[in-house]
């Protein structure tokens, strides 16, 4: 596979990998671990200002939890009130025993109870609900009756359902205390059901820990919201659930109403068939209904019609926001991925043959080929080094002798006409000489090891500057190069800014994940080298792939053997630009064998170079290691919606 096609594919997968992470943390339809609703559906009908509904939840627990739960965001009674509230009818569980608590009536009994006043329900038996009640009066009124204890019991459905202030419970036909409960039901844990900290019903088990597995529960409750009414109509709101709630993988919502006119769900039907509910939204009907003559929670209002229509559109943005934010994730790297496919990617020219003899373009520095038209735009190697050092001797600006780390480069003589970068070799090799002429490998060694911390990093630069990613590098091949890799990290990046500012500012959970998802794939794509992403200019990308037939040749033994009595007189030229290009080593072995003459003295003076810059790569290594270490040894430091009555929702303890 081409080098550039493989890391292009490595970036983008990596950037969709990101996007589907952002799917199975966020949404809650492609959630695949931890707690969960997996399926919840609703009936609910309206009558006389009445809703009745009737909820399926089919929960998903790992195994450490007590109780499946569902609570409320207003009071819950088992009959009728002064006040708006919901009435339950029916808890029906799977596993366990019903339980129901109705902890916000604590707050209008205080002055009776004091600060310590609990309610609590739990439903103990199936009984004839008349024998059954009678028997739990009874019994409370005589076992507890010296105690400022307010209960009330009512059987539901054959279960008896028992709501009192106490610290007495009343369990399979005796009122027990705490103490007596888990003594003689050790497995009862009455001590979750405390813990609730709204109104809720539920399904406590009666073993310990509920096993992983899926856990169904049905509640069946009455909604009595209050409606403000302008004469022609009336307006109620009712949540299903808050925003405080295990996540919903798959919603399915009926609603119908004998005095509804219109109505609006949040979230809309699409939202929650695509991506279900997350655990921070709610989920609500808001009603335009006919006038509901005795209804008891009404309250006049005006324009209620014109307040309805101005809210259809509430919170629109939010749903919207979590398809955007699901798009852009794995927009992202696909739309990247396709503009290098089709605008950058390189498309060997035609017209170029596969092998081309000739040097390219001898009007090219051998250091610009290497920042060029070599593996890596935009920064030199080694090469560019060594390619230098062997057209400056062939220009006579230097003069070369001995072998390995004693090999010696002498500067002869420094013209004025020498550009940038071989200016920078010749004070390179001046600034490190014996003698300011004479250079060796081993003086520049012997200098490295002897070199302060701070003269280390100078000689580093110097270094870094001739073979590595400088601003020269870098320069030049913006001439013949457009690097767009900084503004497409830069869009990148902003998308992935604006998303999780609008996290921050109470946007939805799925914002700040994708924001996070577009972070990293940002960084992943900063990193990338930038020629992949480059294109050519002005008809240069003809010009790389003769350089690389150029390339191509010299590394293949056959063809130079092939051509040689041919070309044997530009042999110089092939030794210069094929050490630029990274291959003089191929291009010295051919020679030699085909017997050319002089060739053994730049096969000498070659590797005399290559062990030059050998040497300093590894003095460079071991004195990197050497000051790493002495520093580790002398230590570190540093310096519309939302409005429903009801609300609650889902969860387990």
């Amino acid at each position: 596979m081409d080098h550039e096609l493989r890391q292009m594919l490595t970036v983008t997968v990596a950037g969709l990998l990101l996007a589907a992470a952002v799917l199975v943390l966020a949404v809650p339809r492609f959630k695949l671990f931890g707690d969960s609703i997996t399926s919840y559906s609703a009936r609910v009908s309206e009558e006389n200002g009445v809703f009745h509904v009737s909820e399926r939840y089919v929960y998903h627990l790992d195994g450490t939890h007590h109780l499946i739960y569902r609570d409320f965001d207003a009071p819950v009674y088992l009959s009728d009130e002064n006040e708006p509230h919901i009435r339950v009818y029916r808890v029906e569980c799977s596993q366990g025993i019903p339980y129901v608590s109705t902890l916000l009536a604590v707050k209008r009994i205080d002055n009776y109870m004091g600060d310590s006043a609990r309610i609590y329900a739990l439903i103990h038996e199936k009984a004839s609900p008349s024998s059954a009640l009678r028997t739990a009066l009874g019994e409370a009124t005589d076992k507890i009756s010296e105690e400022p204890t307010h209960y009330h019991c009512s059987v539901i459905y054959g279960e008896i359902y028992c709501y009192f202030f106490s610290t007495k419970y009343y369990v399979d036909g005796e009122w027990l205390s705490e103490r007596e409960v888990l003594s003689r039901y050790p497995n009862l844990p009455v001590a979750y059901v405390h813990e609730a900290e709204k109104p809720e019903v539920g399904c406590v088990s009666t073993t310990g820990t509920l096993p992983s597995g899926d856990y169904e529960m049905n509640v069946f409750v009455d909604i009595y919201p209050p409606i403000h009414c302008d004469g022609q109509y009336c307006h109620a709101n009712v949540s299903l659930a808050g925003t405080e709630h295990f996540d919903y993988q798959h919603v399915s919502l009926q609603f119908s109403g004998r005095d509804v006119v219109d109505y609006i769900q949040r979230p809309p039907s699409w939202f929650l068939s695509l991506f279900g509910l997350p655990g921070g939204d709610y989920l609500e009907i808001e009603t335009l209904l006919r006038p509901v003559p005795g209804y008891p929670f009404t309250t006049p209002t005006s324009g209620v019609l014109e307040r309805f229509n101005a809210v259809r559109n509430d919170n629109l943005w939010h749903y919207l926001l979590f398809p955007l934010s699901v798009l852009l994730a794995f927009l992202a790297p696909v739309a990247v991925f396709l503009y290098w496919w089709f605008f950058a990617r390189d498309r060997p020219d035609p017209s170029v043959p596969d092998y081309l003899m000739n040097v390219p373009n001898k009007e090219r520095k051998p250091w610009v080929v290497n920042a060029v038209f070599d593996d890596k735009p935009g920064q030199f190697s080694r090469d560019a080094f060594a390619a230098t050092i062997l057209d400056l001797k062939e220009r006579g600006v230097l003069e070369i002798s001995g072998e390995g780390k004693d090999a010696q480069i002498t500067i002869v003589d420094v013209p004025e006409d020498l550009d940038e970068y071989e200016r920078a070799v010749i004070q390179f090799l001046q600034a490190h000489s014996i003698d300011g002429k004479t250079f060796t490998p081993r003086h520049l060694e012997d200098e490295l090891h002897s070199a302060s911390g701070f003269q280390f990093r100078a000689l580093q630069q110097e270094w870094e500057f001739l073979t590595g990613s400088s601003s020269l590098a870098r320069t030049v091949a913006k001439r013949f190069i457009h690097f767009p890799n900084g503004l497409l990290v830069a869009v990148v990046g902003i998308l992935a800014a604006a998303l999780l500012l609008v996290w921050y500012m109470d946007g939805p959970g799925i914002a700040g994940w994708a924001g996070l998802a577009l972070a990293v794939y940002a960084l992943l794509l900063s990193r990338l080298p930038p020629d992949i992403l480059g294109r050519w200019k002005n008809g240069y990308g003809k010009e790389y792939t003769q350089w690389q037939a150029f390339k191509r040749f010299l590394s293949d033994l056959t063809m130079i053997r092939k051509y040689s009595e041919q070309f044997q007189p530009m042999w110089h030229d092939w030794l210069v630009y094929g050490a630029a290009l990274g291959v003089a080593d191929k291009v010295l072995k051919a020679l030699r064998e085909i017997n050319v003459p002089d060739v053994g003295d730049y096969w000498t003076t070659y590797f005399a170079i290559r062990m030059t810059t050998d040497a300093i790569n590894t003095a460079y290594v071991v004195r990197a290691a050497e000051l790493a270490a002495k520093a580790a040894a002398s230590g570190a430091g540093g310096f519309g919606g939302g409005g429903g009555f009801g609300g609650g929702g889902a969860g387990a303890r």
